[in-house]
């Protein structure tokens, strides 16, 4: 985790103002999180594929805004 968070740390510090995509797997955003939330288990949720985790970033810290949002795909294309 301490690698990936390191990423988001640089990523953020370089694009402070925009928006800044991270991807990655279930669980190393399950670590992530669970490390920003005082989680002891690393992997807390299931995530939905495709889904979303919003983290803000401000000067005082990490804020977790979303997790495993799911609201930008159509589900349309799974019934045909």
């Amino acid at each position: 985790t301490t690698l990936f968070r390191s990423a988001i740390d640089h990523a953020a510090q370089e694009h402070t103002r925009g928006i800044v995509c991270v991807v990655c797997h279930g669980g190393v955003i399950n670590a992530y999180l669970a490390e920003l939330l005082g989680i002891e288990r690393d992997y807390f949720f299931r995530p939905a594929h495709c889904s979303m985790c919003r983290i803000g970033t401000s000067p005082l810290g990490r804020l977790v805004i979303s997790v495993n949002e799911t609201g930008h795909i159509d589900t349309r294309i799974w019934s045909t």
